[in-house]
């Protein structure tokens, strides 16, 4: 597989980054970034205060000071942060897999798993205003975005060089397909539009992206029954 090229580089963002460098410092931290997501996920990023934030988290106005430099900066960094659980979570999730589209449908419904699990990804995938999103926050979710297109464009170019991937489309069109399925499937989710088990519903949404890409059917097949049986006998051991 190939490798993507995509780093990590600090930012504006992350500049109080030696102030989280020890244990203690890290854990206040994270309350106080809890606390703002909980937060925000209930009543908007609008209708949050600083404040609010303190008050939920325990912790005197200057704490938040000593970690974030504004709200915008809270949610910067906690979305570099989630981006990075994102590509580390996928990157263990394939891991010894060689075929591109059992890594395709793998990373998919890992993906989807976390952004309906956890409330940072919550946060960042119903923002569909993405573009008009200003300051630290917006260049993050704007960054967080291309950098999971790319991810996604190399492994569906290694599936078109294999033979697996359709190849009367660009990889990176196919990127943004599967990316704008997984992206709507899970804010209808948010918006109580769409019930069910994750389970169920991230191996559906995996399974229509792989339907879509691959150059044929019989291979999507494949990769269905084999990880139908992947999760039958993962949740027989855990038994």
């Amino acid at each position: 597989m190939a490798r993507s090229t995509v780093r990590e580089v600090k930012g504006p963002a992350q500049l109080p980054a030696e102030r989280r460098r020890n244990s203690r410092g890290a854990a206040r931290r994270e309350v106080i970034a809890r606390a703002a997501i909980d937060l925000i996920t209930e009543r908007g990023v609008a209708a949050v205060r600083v404040v609010d934030v303190c008050k939920a988290a325990g912790v005197p106005n200057s704490a938040f000071y000593w970690y974030f430099q504004d709200l915008d900066d809270l949610m910067a960094q906690s979305i570099i942060d989630a981006r990075r659980l994102i590509r580390r979570s996928a990157a263990a999730a394939i891991a010894g897999i060689d075929d591109p589209l059992m890594r395709i449908f793998v990373t998919t419904r890992e993906c989807v798993r976390l952004a309906i699990s956890d409330d940072v990804l919550r946060v960042m995938t119903a923002s569909d205003v993405e573009p008009t999103i200003g300051g630290h926050r917006g260049a993050e979710l704007r960054k967080s975005f291309e950098v999971f297109i790319h991810d996604a464009v190399v492994m569906l170019s290694e599936g078109q060089v294999r033979g697996v991937v359709r190849d009367d489309k660009a990889a990176v069109h196919l990127a943004h397909c599967v990316r704008s399925v997984a992206h709507y499937n899970v804010t209808s989710y948010y918006r109580g539009l769409l019930h069910g088990d994750l389970d169920v519903l991230a191996d559906t949404i995996a399974s229509f992206a792989v339907r879509g890409v691959c150059a044929d059917v019989a291979d999507a097949h494949e990769v269905e029954r084999l990880a139908s049986v992947y999760h039958s006998t993962t949740q027989e051991r855990a038994t």
